[in-house]
Order: structure tokens, then sequence, then C-alpha cells
């Protein structure tokens, strides 16, 4: 498992090629997101110290698409707010 931060979550989604969704799972330990197609499986981890703030533990599964969408808009906001 592997640490995860903002900076490796565009590569993330763009790994998936084929998947249709990345797995949000938040237990006690902290935020799991997994991905996998038929051959390949990607598990990284966030750890609760790195966690602000928990209302509920559970799970979902977003699309990739979306996921990838709003890194990318965060990404602009981000270089145009900060690079001017």
């Amino acid at each position: 498992v592997s640490k995860w931060n903002s900076d490796n979550v565009e590569n993330f989604c763009k790994g998936t090629g084929t998947l249709n969704g990345v797995k949000f799972e938040l237990s006690d330990e902290g935020l799991y997101l997994t991905a996998s197609d038929s051959e390949l499986t990607i598990r990284s981890f966030i750890d609760k110290k790195e966690i602000k703030n928990v209302e509920k533990e559970g799970s979902i599964i977003i699309q990739s698409k979306y996921i990838f969408s709003l890194t990318r808009k965060v990404n602009q906001l981000f270089n145009n707010y900060f690079i001017q």
C-alpha cells in the first residue's frame, strides 16, 4: 500500500485505463482507494492521521471519469489562482 497525496490523483485515475470506478473505503485506519480490472489492482492508502474530520465510516464507488475531471478542474483553479 503506497502513500496517497494530491499530486498522484491524476496519475492514479489515468492508470485505471478501462476501469469503471474507484472504490473509496473509509475505516478506522484511514482511507483506502482501490481500482482494478481483470489483470491489475491498484490500492492506495491515506492514514487517519492525515484526515482532519471523519463523520461516518463507509464506502462508495465513483466513476473514474468524474474523479479525473474533478482533479483536472482543481488543478486549473489552483494554477489560475496561484500562478498569475
